[in-house]
């Protein structure tokens, strides 16, 4: 009966943790806001990035990140 009780305590706070965990969405919401991304124009779309670059003649820095959880 015990090993039953924990079980599904077990499950139920397993299926809580999962219903408050933030999306992929928000968490990219959250991360686009970070204060260094707002020192300079970022683009988001790799083909804008890219003709901006040549029409410009610079380089491109990409700033890859993922989100973990």
């Amino acid at each position: 009966m015990h090993r039953s009780l924990a079980s599904l305590s077990l499950c139920a706070a397993a299926a809580l943790a999962q219903e408050s965990k933030p999306s992929q969405d928000e968490l990219l919401v959250t991360e686009l806001a970070s204060p260094f991304l707002h020192k300079a124009p970022w683009l988001t779309d790799w083909d804008a990035a890219l003709a901006a670059a040549k029409a410009r003649d610079k380089l491109i820095f990409g700033y890859f990140t993922t989100v973990n959880y």
